[in-house]
């Protein structure tokens, strides 16, 4: 006779050690999706993308550059062209990110999208003009023993392809900041959509889209002056690099030049920026003149119309703080500011 317990079923609610691998598979499934969807994803893959860079960069010993107790100059350059890709992803997601989340940011109409291309191909000349001229000038400008010195082999076909890119994704922000321009002086009010749409719910729309063309405009210009001041100080490490490693080697990039290049890069997002954020305040003036009353009403004293009007001119962000104004002025200025570090540290060397 058997035993009571032998071959005895199994409890309705309990699955066999067998299932419990495709749950565990699914729950991991349903963890990454969620990472993925997160802000989380963002540090994720500028990590990836730094560690990636060291490894083209160097193709071995690419950590080795993580070595930050290391006093030679080559680790502390290394790890500032590995970190420009990173500053290149980190800026295309947020862009891309504008653009899946809110399309009406981005030119609609065909003739938007063209006066954007013809900018955008002007705009690439203009940052291509200061690597190309000294080219032009100086064909051989390194070292013939240059991959050794810096201890990057193919160096000079790797740093047209990162100056490449690099010069793709900064044209692409600064056409993000031509984009609102656009947009305003061709389209800097709507009219109502659809004849069930009230003039009111036209004019809220309005609004979110105002705010995000604001956004937007200081958005790409933080991303690109933060680009162009990373490549300077990039270029300042690279000329202390040769310097150290071959004294008799004459400066790549002399202090005087790095003054120049951002005197030049700082003029260069001083006409896009400009003309995008006087726009933008134009239109964020037309707004709030119809939002706020022209005059106070019958039970409403002047007190309350002016704090009204003061609460939407914050609102539209038209009446900033001095914080806010400091930010936006050290982005524009931050090419000739990372030009007096890279003076600086030439005169210390």
């Amino acid at each position: 006779m058997a035993e009571p317990d032998d071959q005895a079923p199994s409890a309705p609610g309990s699955s066999p050690p067998q299932g419990q691998s495709p749950a565990f598979w699914r729950e991991g499934r349903a963890a990454l999706r969620l990472v993925f969807q997160s802000p989380l994803v963002l540090p994720i893959a500028c990590v990836l993308t730094f560690v990636a860079s060291l490894q083209f960069l160097l193709e071995g010993p690419g950590l080795n550059s993580l070595d930050i107790l290391s006093a030679r100059q080559t680790r502390l350059w290394h790890m500032l062209v590995a970190f420009e890709p990173t500053l290149w992803l980190a800026s295309l997601l947020s862009v891309f990110g504008d653009f899946k989340r809110n399309g009406a940011v981005w030119p609609g109409p065909g003739r938007e999208r063209l006066a954007v291309v013809f900018y955008a191909v002007f705009l690439f000349t203009m940052a291509l003009l200061p690597t190309i001229v000294p080219l032009l000038a100086r064909p051989s400008f390194l070292p013939a023993n240059v991959d050794a010195l810096t201890e990057v082999p193919h160096l000079q076909a790797k740093m047209f392809v990162l100056n490449c890119l690099g010069s793709v994704v900064s044209v692409m922000l600064a056409c993000g900041m031509l984009s609102v321009h656009i947009q305003l002086v061709g389209r800097p009010l709507r009219n109502p959509s659809s004849a069930e749409e009230t003039a009111t719910e036209s004019l809220e729309r309005e609004v979110l889209r105002y705010q995000q063309l604001r956004a937007q405009l200081k958005r790409c210009l933080g991303f690109a002056g933060t680009i162009i001041s990373v490549s300077i100080l990039t270029v300042s490490a690279f000329n202390n690099v040769l310097t150290q490693a071959a004294p008799p080697q004459p400066d790549v990039l002399p202090s005087m030049a790095a003054m120049s290049f951002g005197i030049y890069f700082t003029g260069f997002l001083a006409i896009v920026y400009l003309p995008a954020s006087k726009t933008l305040s134009e239109v964020g003036e037309a707004l709030a003149a119809q939002l706020v009353r022209r005059s106070p009403g019958a039970r409403a004293t002047w007190k309350q119309w002016s704090e009204e009007q003061q609460a939407v001119r914050t609102y539209l962000g038209l009446e900033g703080s001095a914080l806010q104004e400091l930010q936006q002025g050290l982005a524009l200025l931050s090419p000739f500011v990372a030009s007096l570090s890279a003076l600086i540290l030439g005169a210390a060397r």
